[in-house]
């Protein structure tokens, strides 16, 4: 089930954004589990909601990780692996990265306990990463990748670019009036 957070052209994400993630999480989710995906990323490519299910499975056994990057996106500078599941790798986290909202399976009840209030989603990241250095709660990479994205929008100008996005002509239905494409 895919529910937006906070969205549209306009959306003020100056310091709502824990806020409003927090409030969906407490009231309106009834998974244990949940993937986040940014708004400004579009999906270019099928996810295979088995392997979903098997790394939910590994985050049932080891209620101690918060999150599974399951992108690259554009930190995949991790190497240590820490444990080999299923036909996937879970790796380690740089410090840096270990809050970042590039595309991942969070642990609804792990993420409550770290929302800060009245943060951007930058500043979401930055202090879930400042939180969970130095804690036993864990963040892990997964290889290879289960969601394959890329940048492809600016809300702030409604431009969406389609220069290197695969399938570009099949995707002109999802261009929200008043943007223009550039390719």
């Amino acid at each position: 089930r895919f529910v937006p957070i906070r969205g549209g052209i306009g959306a003020d994400w100056s310091g709502r954004f824990s806020d409003s993630l927090k409030q969906y999480l407490l009231n309106d989710s009834r998974a244990d589990f949940i993937v986040i995906l940014m708004a400004d990323y579009w999906l270019t490519d099928y996810v295979s909601t088995e392997n979903l299910q098997t790394l939910v499975k590994f985050m049932r056994n080891n209620q101690q990780v918060i999150r599974l990057q399951i992108s690259n996106g554009m930190d995949s500078g991790s190497s240590n692996v820490v444990y080999n599941y299923g036909k996937m790798e879970i790796r380690d986290r740089p410090e840096f990265f270990r809050g970042s909202l590039i595309p991942g399976l969070w642990s609804k009840d792990l993420l409550i306990k770290y929302l800060k209030s009245n943060l951007d989603v930058w500043s979401t990241e930055q202090v879930l990463s400042r939180d969970l250095n130095g804690s036993e709660i864990k963040s892990y990479l997964i290889m290879p990748e289960i969601v394959r994205y890329m940048h492809i929008a600016s809300t702030s100008s409604r431009l969406v670019n389609l220069s290197e996005f695969p399938l570009k002509n099949e995707i002109r239905a999802f261009i929200p009036d008043g943007w223009t494409v550039y390719e």
